[in-house]
């Protein structure tokens, strides 16, 4: 029976709506757990963990339909799993649109949980945290990972097409999770929200699996609506044949995140971290993977010897890899301010050019293995469906490994230059044991053959230079840094952080700027240093018992500094996300008051809305300098949900300071930000202590602007260096009138 091609478009379709669930489920999500490493880790293991068990589950299931239904004549064609196909779309559909409504009003749950276990260690909450995710995500994912065993039960009926016939599925669904990823990042979201993207997505589920299940019906003449196959769990027998082929699956999807964790920290150093940039860069990570799909059929075609073909693709991936170490500032853009929207098309071309010269060889390498390992574990499309589960979750599980071992072992132990050399030699291992188990030459020719290659692999990855991303590294958005300047430099499991002198000249000598991943986020030169020390001093100034005071996000610590040296605040809990960033505060310790030092002083590592979501104690005063809204995730910190939680954690009268840039953003940007604040804070004014750095301030009752007690207070021992009360007054700048006709009718940040 002839196939349908309208089934190939649903299956693109499956592919976008596939990866909106992944990156709106995980910032749903990580909104309430917290943006740390361990929860966006966490979140997208168990998404990747249900796809995987979904595979290999309806893989198995979907070559035995038809031994124990009423009319196997039928339904154990190929052509019923077609029908399988819509009814689990309409599954994913219902379970899509439920989680993703469940998602969104997940933050009260997870807070009543905390409340059961307030003093429980961090191990105990990150092990709720997987239970919850898994848990909740297990039953839609695994539904989604069922597509493809199934579609290639349908499509593959010819043994010789199997291979290219499964890398054409592959190619068009991953071609989909790459489109879908795009146009999340740079439209769906912005166009409809958040959880608005996730309900139109469940929808297009909806669409696909009605669309298949009609043309299953064109093709049948039967009318039934609804069917799965019976579900049971299939036994663990692996022939000795295809274990070396789910292995090396295994370590191609192990090696594949790897690099992606790894390629990630170095994009930031080109692309920035903004969410468009990041999108960007997974977008590019499924492209290529998807063209290498496509492009291994031809070569399964004419190519006689597929493991071959599989050591000519770990050994080109490995080479690829440690030529880019020493091409790196070469195949990578020029420093330049990656958060520069003002023309999008300019920035979108230089972000895929990046992520292109970096990504897309080796992606095509990995796109190729896929279909080539389901073709050699299937053996013939009467078995596509098993092979294709197996294959698929070997590669899934690999991948979820591969990606936690680079995260959290390689690069915060080693680096990246090391942890790059050091997956390399999988792949080069992997070229290795396929070659040794091949059936060239001789077996005593094969053996000394790969003990050659062995020692020369070893003789080549040691005698590597250590430095050759030494360079690449002393870049930020303003250009290359003197690598003679740096004081501090730290890769750690958050980011890559480092210190440098800065050029002030005489004028400032001392000053020092801190830079994440490659973008200049804060300095302690005298006029960032005013800004930094006034988001303290402003609110504390202003409280009529200031005790309990919040920072969030500790930078070069100056804020932190400047609240704990107050004398009646009596507790300063700053919350930072990167440790490299706390431990740097002891290079700017001058600039901060020796904060880290400070026994009123406690530096927290946790995401600021997390901590605001699961703390029970309150605040007189809580501060907040985020990263420019433009950097990926910092928006979080800039909504009317932070403000919201921000003012649930206040005491009465209780006041939080807000850093909004001017130099970052549009004059629209930042009057959307006035209006935000203001819907939260009935009582508001702004402050403009230097230029292009304002600083609001938001209570429930009105602010005691009083002359004698402002003067009174400049007075007290220990109080802050402001001159005077008129020095620390003419840096107010609007009041609630002014901010209202600034951000009448502007959209609300949310």
């Amino acid at each position: 029976m002839k196939r349908s091609p309208a089934v190939y478009f649903l299956f693109f379709l499956s592919g976008i709506t596939a990866l909106v669930y992944e990156i709106i489920w995980t910032r749903m999500l990580t909104l309430v757990f917290g943006h740390t490493v361990f929860s966006v880790s966490v979140v997208l293991a168990a998404f990747m963990a249900g796809l995987g068990f979904g595979c290999y589950l309806f893989g198995n299931i979907i070559d035995a339909v038809g031994k124990d239904q009423l009319n196997p004549e039928l339904r154990v064609s190929p052509v019923f799993s077609l029908f399988a196909y819509g009814s689990i779309e309409i599954l994913i559909f219902a379970g899509g649109a439920i989680l993703s409504l469940i998602f969104s009003h997940f933050s009260a749950f997870y807070s009543g949980l905390h409340t059961l276990m307030p003093d429980s260690s961090p191990a105990l909450l990150n092990t709720v945290k997987a239970i919850l995710a898994f848990v909740l995500m297990f039953v839609p994912t695994s539904l989604m990972g069922a597509t493809l065993p199934i579609i290639s039960k349908y499509y593959v009926t010819d043994d010789k097409e199997l291979g290219s016939q499964v890398g054409l599925l592959y190619f068009i669904n991953t071609l989909g999770a790459a489109a879908g990823c795009l146009f999340t990042g740079f439209v769906f979201i912005n166009a409809f929200g958040v959880l608005q993207t996730a309900l139109y997505a469940s929808l297009v589920n909806l669409v696909v699996g009605v669309g298949a299940i009609r043309i299953y019906q064109d093709a049948t003449g039967e009318s039934s609506w609804f069917w799965l196959p019976k579900l049971r769990f299939p036994p663990l027998n692996i022939s000795s044949g295809n274990r070396l082929w789910l292995g090396a699956s295994f370590v191609c999807g192990f090696t594949a995140l790897a690099y992606e964790v790894l390629w990630t920290r170095i994009l930031m150093f080109s692309m920035s971290s903004s969410v468009y940039a990041l999108s960007m860069m997974l977008a590019m990570f499924l492209l290529g993977i998807a063209l290498g799909s496509l492009l291994a059929a031809p070569f399964m075609r004419y190519v006689s010897n597929l493991r071959t073909l599989l050591i000519a693709i770990q050994a080109g991936t490995g080479l690829y890899l440690i030529f880019s170490l020493y091409a790196m500032e070469s195949l990578l853009s020029a420093p330049w301010n990656g958060y520069n929207l003002r023309v999008p098309a300019e920035t979108f071309v230089r972000y895929f050019k990046d992520s292109a010269a970096l990504m897309l060889v080796p992606t095509m390498f990995f796109g190729m293995a896929f279909p080539i390992l389901i073709k050699l574990a299937s053996g013939s499309s009467d078995y596509v469906g098993r092979g294709t589960g197996q294959i698929y979750v070997c590669n899934t599980f690999g991948a979820i490994a591969g990606s936690l071992v680079a995260g959290f072992v390689l690069l915060p132990k080693l680096g990246s230059e090391k942890s790059f050399i050091i997956v390399a030699i999988f792949n080069f291992l992997l070229a290795l044991a396929l070659f040794r188990g091949g059936n060239y030459m001789t077996l005593s020719t094969r053996k000394g053959l790969t003990t050659v290659m062995a020692c020369v692999l070893f003789y080549v990855t040691t005698a590597l230079p250590g430095n050759l991303l030494d360079s690449f590294f002393m870049r930020d958005s303003s250009g290359k840094r003197d690598p003679k300047k740096l004081l501090y430099f730290d890769e750690g499991v958050m980011d890559t952080v480092a210190i440098f002198t800065d050029d002030y000249g005489v004028l400032d000598p001392a000053a020092k700027r801190l830079v994440t991943n490659g973008v200049s986020m804060s300095a302690s030169n005298e006029i960032a240093s005013r800004y930094m020390k006034m988001i303290a001093h402003i609110p504390i100034l202003l409280s009529s018992n200031p005790e309990d005071v919040l920072v969030i996000c500790f930078g070069t610590g100056q804020t932190a500094g400047a609240a704990g040296i107050h004398p009646r605040v009596k507790s300063v809990d700053s919350v930072e996300l990167s440790p490299g960033v706390v431990r740097g505060g002891t290079v700017f310790a001058r600039e901060n008051n020796d904060v880290l030092l400070n026994p009123k002083v406690r530096a927290i590592l946790q995401d600021g809305r997390n901590h605001l979501l699961t703390t029970s104690k309150r605040y007189d005063v809580i501060t907040a300098e985020p990263p420019p809204p433009h950097a990926a995730f910092a928006v979080n910190l800039y909504t009317r949900e932070y403000y919201e939680q921000a003012r649930s954690r206040l005491k009465p009268g209780g006041i939080v300071a807000q850093w909004v840039p001017l130099h970052s953003q549009s004059e629209n940007e930042v009057a959307m930000h006035f209006r935000t604040f203001r819907l939260v804070f009935p009582y508001v004014l702004a402050w403009l202590p230097v230029a292009n750095e304002v600083i609001l301030i938001g209570s429930d009752r009105p602010f005691d602007l009083d002359y004698q007690k402002i003067k009174e207070r400049l007075a007290e021992p220990l109080a802050p260096d402001i001159p005077d009360v008129y020095a620390f007054l003419g840096n107010l700048w609007f009041f609630e009138e002014q901010l209202d006709r600034l951000g009448a009718g502007k959209t609300i940040i949310s």
